[in-house]
């Protein structure tokens, strides 16, 4: 079945939003699939040609201020709120077993999703999702300055830096970037810092009931944070970096498949 891509209108905090997301129904789970920070919905296009999951309802969704989804004056771009928005729109979805995909920034805001639906959580994958402040030193470089320097040296900086990299992913994030509010992404990698900087995402993640797992891409094996799961389950993707599920779809899709399935 092909995905239906819609945009709804959600309330949250008296402030509306236009969410855009794709969708294709399915008859088990939900699996909800968050992006990171200045990527878009289409970061796992490769998602809707995997067969191994077409039991599964799919969603991918555009967080405010990114891809399609318009980005309000007066939000304030805290992974909480996106999280809350993220609430919004799966309550107006039917209602499902859900599974968590979060990469990056959408691993954090996946975490503080799953508190939010926990009654009906079912697994939660976290892909190279911030958990610790080791895990945003891109995000801090670029909010140490105002606003005003990162929209004019940072942000086109980042934006030539990805557009020549030899990792597929990293090219890709290069032309989300681009698409992103640049307010929107300054304020959600303000508050990426914060909440990475609390430590509460990695205890988030250490005390999450479900079943979870974390993954990262081969040439990222040094991660600081692998050492610090306490047996939490880990699985490398080979040949693949930062975006695994773009520089090798076909083992990261063959991974998701066999850990929600199990």
């Amino acid at each position: 079945m092909t995905p239906l891509s819609r945009i709804i209108e959600l309330t949250y905090n008296k402030i509306e939003f236009h969410i855009a997301y794709k969708i294709r129904e399915g008859g088990s789970g939900l699996i909800f699939f968050i992006h990171g920070l200045g990527c878009a919905k289409e970061l796992f296009d490769d998602v809707w040609n995997f067969t191994g999951l077409n039991d599964y309802t799919i969603v991918t969704v555009d967080l405010p201020g990114f891809g399609d989804s318009g980005m309000p004056d007066a939000f304030s771009g805290d992974l909480q709120d996106h999280a809350q928005i993220c609430r919004c729109l799966i309550s107006r979805l039917p209602e499902r077993r859900i599974h968590i995909v979060g990469h990056s920034m959408g691993g954090a805001v996946g975490l503080l999703l799953s508190d939010m639906i926990h009654d009906r959580l079912e697994s939660f994958v976290n892909v190279e999702g911030n958990l610790i402040s080791h895990d945003c030193e891109v995000s801090r470089r670029k909010v140490s300055v105002t606003f005003e320097e990162f929209e004019k040296k940072q942000l086109p900086g980042l934006i030539l830096l990805t557009s020549i990299s030899d990792q597929p992913g990293m090219r890709l994030w290069s032309t989300y970037i681009k698409k992103a509010d640049r307010k929107g992404f300054y304020r959600s990698s303000r508050s990426l810092v914060n909440w990475s900087d609390s430590g509460r995402l990695l205890k988030a993640f250490r005390k999450l009931g479900c079943k979870k797992v974390y993954v990262y891409g081969e040439t990222n094996s040094f991660l600081k944070i692998i050492t610090m799961l306490d047996g939490i389950p880990t699985v490398s993707i080979s040949q693949s970096g930062h975006f695994p599920m773009n520089d090798n779809p076909g083992e990261f899709y063959d991974v998701l498949a066999g850990f929600i399935c199990s």
